[in-house]
């Protein structure tokens, strides 16, 4: 049965880690120990029956691969967070997409740092993001860097 960190489960349902905790201890999510991990595994299933959106079948690997630290999925995840309002997730996921060399994160980022969306807007770390996207040879980056002069 297929399993994810509260971190993930939380973005996933909308739920603070402390409530997701206390859904632990009072039998609504199923936890999973494995030997190799440190963090909580909670049951792929279980957070699906609590999350207050509705997640197409689809959508289940992207969210697993996630979980497990694909870059690519990262900037996904945050994607889905971003359409979903989840915003403030949003930018952590897409950090997390960013940092892995995804050029269409960094892009999102800048938008996002620009307009102050998710996150405290701030003209520098927005252009830092767009020249790391257009570095990393993202189109629509160097584009938008063109346009801006620099």
């Amino acid at each position: 049965m297929p399993a994810i960190c509260l971190k993930t489960a939380a973005a996933v349902t909308g739920l603070t880690k402390r409530t997701l905790w206390r859904y632990i201890e009072n039998g609504k999510l199923n936890t999973e120990k494995r030997e190799s991990e440190v963090k909580t595994l909670v049951d792929f299933d279980s957070v699906l029956r609590i999350a207050e959106l509705e997640f197409p079948t689809d959508n289940y690997a992207m969210i697993l691969d996630a979980d497990a630290g694909t870059p690519a999925a990262e900037c996904e995840f945050g994607l889905w967070l971003l359409e979903n309002r989840r915003e403030t997730l949003a930018v952590e996921w897409l950090q997390r997409a960013a940092h892995g060399g995804v050029a269409d994160a960094m892009q999102w980022l800048s938008q996002l740092y620009a307009r102050g969306q998710g996150v405290e807007q701030d003209e520098a770390q927005a252009v830092a993001w767009l020249k790391q996207a257009a570095a990393h040879g993202h189109l629509i980056a160097q584009g938008q860097m063109t346009g801006l002069g620099l």
